[in-house]
């Protein structure tokens, strides 16, 4: 039974100890200790007993936390939690779906109302909630790229957000077809519910845009990692040989390094220093500091004359420049005449102009998901090593439907 009788008691109570709540949540990815807990209530560990008792907190040995409802409440009304809930779309599309059937069987015109109304608060929150995941979605595929150190695991994980963005595609399109029901929404009209309608649309459009470059993300970090794996496993090789002494034995790096002067062209590898504060304050660092200072005043300088300066008519490109612009339609239809894969046939097109091996990538990625329902997107995998990119480009084969 539920420690509070009204909203009125809650929200008396959460506001009474705001306070305490409010550092709760901040440190709700850390550890807060019942000494730490007890200092922001000026040590009144009968209060603490008692929000425990009312389910407003959790205390588990000396460590105090906020109710895992609480804390869900508040993650998602401010839009802090970056967990993907697709599950929610689910929910939302399963009652939309019923409260439209319960709408049209009924009769009687109260509980109508009551159905209607049901369907519009779906409605309302089903955008928020497709737009909020494709946004946490990306979070944590730049978060797992650049924070795992393990390639297995980055790459599973990585798999595993490609499969949510599929999930969350499949969901869109089902929302799409319960909003091209036209007969249910002149059966009901309903001018909010209408409103609603055509703002679910416009938020669904710059979804899909949105997923087609958040697959296209997720390629190219697979691409990256299989290819720092591949360079991995040739330091591990060469180290090893290293190790061993037999490095100049068993393989031409002295012939290479006699014949590639590619290092002679690199940039300088600089490392940042980070001098004490206690440095700084005598008066090698005072002359150090002059320095950095009358450096970046003449860089300052050196710009200002640049952009002061007026270009001369021989400094002024007038030749036109051609834009690549992709009619994705014409694209597919000739894929689909081709009777090949779809990368293999955007990978060997002649497209006029030309397209570089990293724009024919993405190009693969768009097509594919502009038009999925006309694709086969089959189990099988492909790779490909282009010389352009210094790389193997790993591929889904998408077959045209009708071939199947």
């Amino acid at each position: 039974m539920s420690a509070f009788r009204s909203v009125q008691e809650l929200m008396t109570t959460l506001s009474r100890h705001r306070g305490l709540i409010h550092n709760l949540f901040l440190n709700r990815m850390g550890e807060t200790t019942l000494e730490m807990a007890l200092t922001l209530v000026n040590g009144d560990e009968r209060l603490i007993q008692s929000l425990v008792a009312k389910n407003i907190l959790v205390r588990d040995g000396e460590t105090v936390f906020l109710d895992e409802r609480i804390l869900g409440f508040l993650e998602d009304f401010l839009e802090v939690n970056e967990e993907v809930q697709n599950y929610k779309i689910d929910e939302r599309i399963t009652l939309l779906k019923s409260n439209m059937e319960y709408f049209q069987n009924e009769k009687n015109t109260r509980q109508r109302e009551e159905y209607l109304h049901k369907i519009k608060q779906n409605l309302q929150g089903l955008g928020k909630i497709i737009r909020r995941n494709v946004i946490d979605l990306g979070k944590q595929i730049q978060h797992d790229y650049k924070t795992e150190t393990n390639f297995t695991n980055k790459i599973l994980k990585i798999e595993q957000h490609n499969q949510k963005s599929q999930r969350l595609s499949q969901l869109v399109a089902v929302v799409e077809g319960i909003l091209a029901n036209d007969a249910f929404f002149m059966l009901a009209n309903d001018e909010l519910l209408r409103r609603y309608r055509i703002e679910l649309k416009y938020d669904l459009r710059d979804t899909k845009i949105n997923l087609i470059e958040l697959h296209q993300e997720i390629v190219n970090c697979l691409n990256r990692v299989e290819n720092q794996v591949q360079v991995f496993k040739k330091l591990q090789a060469i180290k090893r040989l290293k190790d061993h002494y037999e490095l100049e034995k068993k393989t031409n790096v002295l012939d290479l390094f006699a014949e590639n002067q590619d290092l002679f062209f690199q940039n300088r590898l600089t490392f940042p220093a980070r001098p004490s504060l206690e440095w700084l304050q005598t008066d090698h660092g005072y002359d150090l500091i002059s320095k950095l200072v009358g450096k970046r005043q003449h860089k300052t300088q050196q710009k200002e004359i640049l952009e002061a300066r007026t270009l001369k008519a021989g400094q002024v490109n007038t030749q036109p420049i051609q834009e690549k612009r992709i009619n994705y339609a014409q694209v597919k239809q000739k894929f689909v005449e081709s009777k090949q894969n779809l990368f293999d046939f955007i990978w060997q097109y002649p497209f006029t102009p030309a397209l570089n091996a990293e724009e024919r990538v993405q190009l693969f990625c768009k097509v594919a998901l502009l038009y999925e329902d006309e694709m086969d997107f089959t189990n099988k995998n492909k790779q490909v090593k282009s010389e352009e990119l210094g790389q193997t480009i790993r591929y889904a084969v998408i077959m045209p439907l009708e071939l199947v």
